[in-house]
């Protein structure tokens, strides 16, 4: 039997490679823990960025927070916006569109290419159809 001398005294050397195992494994665990990596990762349009959190402050973490907090209010402000400046546009354009609408039709009376009957039913139906 292949014995090997310990502190105790012998051991086989079967508890010598279990004993061995143990160490090695909590070594193991040690430098997992202490080298371990801490990546976390932002996606966005165009890609992905990840970042190693060993080398990112506390500091720098929460700045970095914050500016995305204000990009994000930043993005859903405009969104709003662009969508109210899209309304009011819209508003506008009905409101004036039918005076210069009319305004072309009388150019195009004046110039001869409309008939008086044909200006008076297009300037109709643009006032009732702004009514609505």
């Amino acid at each position: 039997m292949n014995t090997v001398a310990g502190m105790g005294g012998f051991v086989s050397f079967a508890q010598f490679i279990g004993i061995i195992m143990i160490v090695i494994g909590v070594a193991l665990i040690f430098l997992y823990i202490k080298w371990k990596r801490t990546i976390f990762k932002i996606d966005y349009a165009g890609g992905n960025i990840g970042f190693d959190l060993r080398f990112i402050t506390e500091e720098e973490s929460h700045e970095f927070q914050r500016v995305l907090r204000i990009y994000k209010d930043l993005d859903e402000s405009n969104n709003q916006a662009v969508e109210t400046i899209a309304q009011n546009v819209t508003t506008l354009n009905k409101a004036s569109s039918v005076p210069e609408k009319i305004k072309e039709y009388n150019e195009l009376y004046q110039q001869g290419i409309l008939t008086k009957e044909e200006f008076e039913t297009q300037k109709k139906r643009l006032l009732n159809s702004d009514s609505i």
